[in-house]
């Protein structure tokens, strides 16, 4: 392989950082409160409101305001919130008047349902709610942070009881001092929200705490032992007497968003509906656990194929590419960052280094691939690093989702390796056959009856004897047998003409020395001419 190979395939390989994203300084929460969020409760619950503490607002409508219409649906993950992190920052720089979400969620992850909160409760635009059918769990948390509720006739709310899911082992029982310790900070961030908000914060406890009941009047809509969740109906119904009266929860039942904007008094407004950005979209696709795999295994093989022909081309250059690529991503998601990469880059880094430089392969290709290896893997696990404030310190049954997502790590990685070692196999057999092998490889033969030789081992010479054609000073020509060839004298000087033997043969190199009945040839000499 050409000297400058590895140099320039380091060089491509150092702009994989500028292909990703860094990785996002929010640090996710716990996994022992994943894949549903609660909100806690108070000990007595109330019909009054709690005192509002909101941020003042851009506009309660109008005509030709500006809305933004951003989804929250299915899940809430880590794409949840990027989705609507980037759909707020672009309302604020569009100078919107209000931001609807257009909410149809079972729950998710507390981790993320936190940061949506607080973004929530940060930003001075009016926010609404649409539950179109679902506002379930970490839904309901985050419809408690926004302005104003409105919910299809067919919608519901609640049941936001904190629980801990591990990917693919469904839902997993927690021990109850565990259990209570989540509970209570996740109660104060609900309670927070409404509070600020102006709803309830004594409703939303009935939906957390299983030991609390709600009444209006004589009525107890919310029994002991009983999650509260709400229908359109129940959350929209008044209560309070006189000028004290108000909805339970919801400001009202609406069939769609356009009829939730003609509710908030918006008339003809400019509507913007927020679509998920393609980057995030597509990098949901890419990863899928076969995408993940096909892609990888993919820029490995390319990578091979690069290694076995000479120069630097297509193979690597697409290689590199498709690795950058899986990278980017889990970058976008927040999965993988800098530290990934330049695990990456230091393994490569090593096995280059093994390779080229280093003879054998030891300490140095050992390391280099572990941290290859590791990159990869660190890429694919969500971590638990240190939670928020408003959370408890990691618990114990935190790791079972570490160790769920470290087994899909593991599964995706070696499905991986399969996939790029069976076409190894493959191209090394097959590969050098091809046509446009053949171009780039000397594959021709230099035979005997064409003219070329390779330096061949001639003991037949060794005792033979001839004549010195040209001084031997070492090394000359002689004349042994019949042939005529190059000769070198063993340790002396040997003149024209005089008799040798040879001694030695070593491949092309014959060695001789001045045979005993030899006779060396009379020296010319210079006479002088006299006057």
């Amino acid at each position: 392989m050409p000297a400058m190979k590895p140099l320039n395939f380091c060089l491509l390989l150092a702009l994989l950082p500028a292909l990703t994203l860094a990785r996002s300084t929010n640090a996710p929460v716990p996994a022992a409160a994943t894949n549903d969020a609660g909100a806690p409760a108070m000990s007595q619950p109330a019909n009054t409101n709690a005192p509002v503490i909101a941020a003042p607002k851009r506009s309660e409508g109008g005509t030709n305001r500006l809305v933004y219409v951003i989804p929250v649906q299915q899940e809430i993950t880590r794409t949840s919130w990027l989705i609507i992190q980037k759909g707020l920052a672009a309302a604020e720089e569009a100078g919107a008047a209000a931001v609807v979400l257009d909410m149809n969620t079972p729950g998710g992850r507390i981790d993320h349902t936190e940061k949506i909160m607080t973004a929530l409760l940060k930003t001075e635009m009016d926010t609404y709610t649409f539950v179109d059918t679902w506002a379930i769990s970490a839904g309901a948390m985050i419809a408690f942070s926004t302005d104003h509720i409105y919910m299809n006739p067919s919608g519901l709310i609640g049941d936001a009881m904190p629980i801990m899911v591990v990917p693919g082992e469904g839902a997993k029982p927690m021990p109850a001092d565990i259990k209570e310790k989540m509970a209570s900070p996740v109660e104060a961030m609900i309670r927070r929200a409404a509070q600020q908000k102006g709803h309830d914060p004594k409703l939303a406890a009935c939906m957390v705490r299983l030991e609390l009941s709600y009444k209006i009047g004589d009525k107890e809509i919310c029994k002991t032992n009983q999650l509260l969740t709400l229908t359109a109906p129940d959350a929209a119904q008044l209560v309070g007497e006189g000028d004290a009266q108000r909805p339970l929860l919801s400001a009202g039942t609406v069939d769609d968003l356009d009829g939730l904007l003609a509710a908030a008094g918006f008339t003809e407004p400019n509507v913007v509906h927020f679509d998920v950005p393609a980057s995030v979209a597509f990098s949901k696709i890419l990863q899928g656990s076969t995408v993940s795999v096909v892609l990888l295994g993919l820029g490995i093989l390319l990578i091979y194929i690069e290694f076995k022909i000479p120069g630097f081309g297509v193979p690597g250059v697409a290689g590199i590419c498709l690795i950058a690529l899986w990278f980017w991503a889990h970058a976008v998601v927040g999965l993988a960052g800098m530290t990934e990469i330049l695990i990456l880059g230091v393994g490569v880094g090593l096995l280059l280094l093994e390779i080229f430089v280093i003879p054998g392969f030891g300490v140095t290709g050992i390391t280099g691939l572990i941290l290859i290896f590791a990159a990869l893997l660190m890429a694919m696990i969500d971590v638990i690093p240190k939670a928020p404030p408003e959370l408890p310190p990691v618990a114990p049954y935190g790791w079972e989702y570490v160790r769920a997502s470290f087994s899909y790590a593991i599964t995706v990685l070696g499905w991986t390796l399969i996939l790029s070692f069976s076409g190894m196999v493959v191209l090394a057999r097959y590969l050098p056959k091809t046509h446009a092998f053949q171009k780039l490889m000397l594959v021709k033969t230099l035979d005997d009856d064409k003219g070329f030789q390779a330096a061949r081992q001639q003991p037949e010479l060794v005792g033979q004897t001839g004549t010195a054609e040209t001084p031997l000073r070492p090394a000359g020509i002689g004349v042994i047998g019949a042939k005529r060839m190059n000769v070198v004298a063993k340790g002396e000087f040997v003149a024209r003409g005089q008799a040798i033997v040879v001694t030695e043969v070593h491949g092309n190199r014959v060695v001789v020395a001045p045979a005993e009945t030899g006779q060396p040839e009379p020296a010319e000499e210079n006479t002088p001419t006299r006057a």
